[in-house]
């Protein structure tokens, strides 16, 4: 019996310690390489660090070829994706605003630390100036808010078929604090809608 309890104590304490005690997260994305240039996690007493990709071993070039396929497959699915956007964009503006507005709320319940900060630096484009466009406007609508310690600078370039650039940042979080968060983002979702809104868009592709 008093093993159990014990057990029971100890499962009770590592719960609330990964609940509850703050996660620290730094990272350093190079959008251009598709590489985290260093990332960093902290929780007390612990450290990690790690990185992900890096430089590209000589292996690759045997797979140029099947590349180049994947790429115009890619190309084609982005022409898909673009239309089903845009006719989404059109049909459900309110809607799509309004998941908008609560990914804003969700971020906001979740980093409410001061000590943070996100800095992004963009440039180039997509395969679509349509895309391209839309990208711009809505990182000029995130510029419009006064949150001082999110910067993000966009330089849109029509011509280029890639998006580049740089992300670094620093967040603290509760595991408790995003899932609290999470629950509350779906609750006020127009789950209905959504759902009505995915499923006519997917007959329209299958028809």
């Amino acid at each position: 019996m008093i093993l159990l309890i014990s057990i029971l104590c100890f499962l009770i304490a590592v719960l609330t310690y990964i609940l509850f005690m703050p996660i620290f997260f730094e990272i350093n994305y190079d959008i251009d390489n598709r590489t985290v240039q260093k990332g960093v996690i902290r929780i007390y007493p612990f450290k990690f660090s790690f990185k992900i990709g890096g430089e590209k071993k000589a292996a690759d070039a045997d797979k140029t070829v099947a590349a180049g396929k994947k790429k115009v497959k890619r190309k084609k699915k982005m022409q898909g994706l673009k239309i089903d956007f845009m006719r989404l964009l059109r049909e459900e503006y309110m809607m799509l605003k309004q998941i908008g507005v609560e990914a804003m709320r969700l971020a906001a319940g979740i980093i409410k630390t001061p000590d943070y900060h996100l800095n992004v630096s963009l440039n180039g484009g997509f395969a679509s100036p349509d895309l391209t466009g839309c990208l711009y406007g809505g990182v000029c609508a995130v510029r419009s808010m006064p949150v001082k310690a999110i910067n993000i600078e966009y330089n849109p370039d029509f011509n280029v078929e890639r998006l580049g650039g740089e992300v670094t940042g620093r967040v603290v979080v509760r595991i408790s604090t995003i899932i609290k968060e999470l629950l509350l983002f779906a609750w006020r979702l127009p789950k209905l809608k959504i759902l009505k809104t995915y499923f006519r868009i997917k007959r329209r592709r299958n028809g």
